[in-house]
């Protein structure tokens, strides 16, 4: 069984509130999973401040690769990211505390790749929210309090979504900042510390 790093962190803020929605807040649940390109898995994750680093560093190698490149016919080269392995170590957070600030959701089986087979990628969670983000990742082995490995972002249905996307990035960089994770997009060469103002103008763009 994976050993969980145990950290302090005296100076976190307040663990953020969910997002108050009322009487109208409830969870859907539908029977067919997130559906990705498998090379897309964490184009868009969060990954904990320890690992700017290493995030800077990846980012200087595919920054690289796009240097030259003639991509008439496609990429001649690529760049396989193997400096994270955990990116949101040493934080632990259980899935529910991310459920718990999108409590108006759609929550997928899991998440399953174009050109493969129907079922959901083992240890896999996904769901959609009211504001249109799509939310992923894996967690590890476990029952009833699932310890998250990963939180990734499919592209954002972001039309006429307004106020609830607004409300939602808002409780998303409480929660990154509670956490102390960096919102990251890799093909776009994208590093912000938590800040709901630049996750919009993100989020906006990432279609």
């Amino acid at each position: 069984m994976l050993q969980f790093i145990k950290r302090l962190f005296p100076n976190r803020p307040a663990k953020p509130p969910a997002l108050d929605q009322g009487p109208v807040a409830g969870v859907q649940r539908i029977e067919h999973c997130l559906r990705i390109e498998y090379g897309d898995w964490g184009y868009a994750e969060l990954v904990h401040q320890n690992h700017l680093a290493a995030v800077k560093k990846e980012m200087r190698a595919i920054s690289a690769i796009g240097k030259g490149q003639d991509t008439t016919y496609g990429w001649t080269d690529f760049h396989l990211r193997d400096e994270i392995d955990e990116p949101l170590l040493p934080a632990e957070i259980p899935l529910k505390a991310l459920h718990d600030i999108f409590p108006r959701r759609m929550d997928f089986k899991g998440v399953d790749f174009w050109g493969g087979g129907y079922e959901a990628a083992e240890r896999s969670f996904a769901f959609s929210t009211v504001g249109g983000l799509a939310i992923y990742g894996e967690h590890y082995p476990g029952s009833g309090d699932e310890q998250l490995r990963s939180i990734c972002f499919d592209t954002c249905k972001t039309r006429d979504r307004g106020a609830p996307l607004s409300a939602e990035l808002e409780a998303l960089a409480q929660f990154a900042a509670w956490q102390q994770l960096y919102l990251i997009c890799w093909n776009k060469e994208f590093c912000s510390q938590p800040d709901a103002g630049r996750y919009l103008k993100f989020f906006e763009q990432y279609k």
